[in-house]
């Protein structure tokens, strides 16, 4: 080989080594491109998170209309063996407890749960209201504990 071709040689590979320099660097340039804008531009003003405060009503507990045992007095009447002054036990609910209303009725706002096995002694009643029949309860423990039951979930205990 002469001088010459060796020359010619170098150059051709000093040529392709620029071209494959500046090809480098169009990929790295054209990824950088894809990298940016890949990424979401950020405003110019740093944007704190912002925190929203949802106010909420402050529950108010209506009074429910104040019903009196007496406006329920009926002639004293004895069904299926209760009538007032009888001591009921809470049955057949299947641990659920029953329900006891301002007012007797199913649309009656419900008072507390009187727990299965509970005592109670009958005080006023029988109404018939919702296709129920029934006696306003009374805990023997707690004044405070009364309201209207349906008959269906009471037991008469007899006493001794």
């Amino acid at each position: 080989m002469t001088e010459d071709t060796l020359r010619k040689g170098r150059k051709r590979i000093l040529i392709i080594m620029a071209i494959a320099l500046v090809a480098g660097l169009i990929l790295f340039a054209a990824l950088i491109s894809l990298i940016l804008i890949s990424i979401p531009a950020q405003s110019a003003q740093s944007q704190e998170p912002v925190v929203t405060l949802i106010p909420y009503a402050t529950p108010h507990v209506m009074p429910s209309p104040t019903v009196s045992v007496d406006d329920f007095e009926t002639p004293s009447i004895v069904i299926e063996g209760i009538t007032v002054g009888t001591v009921v036990q809470i049955v057949e609910t299947g641990g659920l407890g029953l329900r006891l209303r301002a007012n007797p009725g199913t649309a009656g706002t419900i008072q507390f749960v009187g727990q299965e096995l509970e005592l109670f002694t009958v005080v006023n009643g029988p109404v018939e209201q919702d296709g129920y029949v029934w006696w306003y309860l009374e805990s023997p423990y707690d004044a405070s504990r009364s309201g209207w039951a349906a008959a269906s979930y009471l037991m008469v205990i007899e006493s001794e």
